[in-house]
């Protein structure tokens, strides 16, 4: 019997069944790139989801260490579900990008080791912006907790220019996510916004990497 009997901190944030599943294909292969690191390295996961991408990196890279995130009690018991007895992956832990008390008890658990890579997808426009983005880079910029002189963080998903969606099913998407009960403060995300709150603590944009349907991965680090 599962034990998940509560709701979601943000319902209308949740993605539907299957999006993670049909998306890792075409990831994978990029998201590697950023994950050939020392078997010492710790990667931790932003928005885990239902627990699919991480459970593939890990099943891909089974040396390293990989720390999953979500927003709350319900998300987390959903990703310790999917990832039970996949190597290398530690328990799910609370992390909404609001509450400075979820970041202190992921920097507690890590116990001084630094975060080499962090992965995230789909969240960026299911977050309040600019506040979740600027709270994200806030804490990445964190030397205590994040390798400064290598660390990237990876983001996957739907993005837009300042001044434009770059097609027609972006637009319809932007539309409906924001239609959803609560969801006048989601959205797709600028890029050349995200540089300028990325500049704001001495990080910037790496690469961009194109992906199908539009998307993108965007791997920031530091200047």
């Amino acid at each position: 019997m599962s034990s998940i009997s509560s709701a979601p901190k943000y319902p209308s944030t949740q993605s539907p069944p299957g999006v993670a599943d049909r998306n890792i294909s075409p990831l994978l292969p990029i998201i590697s790139t950023y994950l050939s690191l020392p078997t010492t390295s710790t990667i931790l996961e932003l928005a885990s989801g239902d627990g699919t991408h991480i459970t593939h990196y890990a099943r891909a890279f089974p040396a390293l260490s990989f720390w999953p995130t979500e927003a709350d009690e319900y998300g987390c018991a959903k990703v310790d579900e999917r990832v039970r007895g996949v190597e290398g992956v530690r328990k799910a832990r609370v992390l909404d990008v609001f509450d400075e008390n979820g970041w202190e008890g992921v920097k507690s658990a890590l116990e001084g080791t630094k975060v080499d890579l962090v992965v995230a997808a789909n969240c960026l426009h299911m977050m309040p912006f600019p506040e979740a983005a600027r709270a994200i880079f806030a804490h990445l910029s964190d030397p205590a907790f994040v390798d400064q002189a290598h660390g990237k963080w990876c983001v996957y998903g739907p993005f837009r220019s300042r001044d434009r969606f770059f097609s027609d099913s972006d637009e319809q998407f932007d539309a409906m996510i924001r239609a959803r009960p609560n969801g006048e403060r989601l959205g797709l995300r600028s890029i050349e916004e995200l540089e300028e709150l990325a500049g704001e603590v001495g990080w910037e944009l790496k690469d961009k990497v194109a992906m199908p349907k539009g998307n993108f991965v965007l791997v920031w680090g530091r200047k």
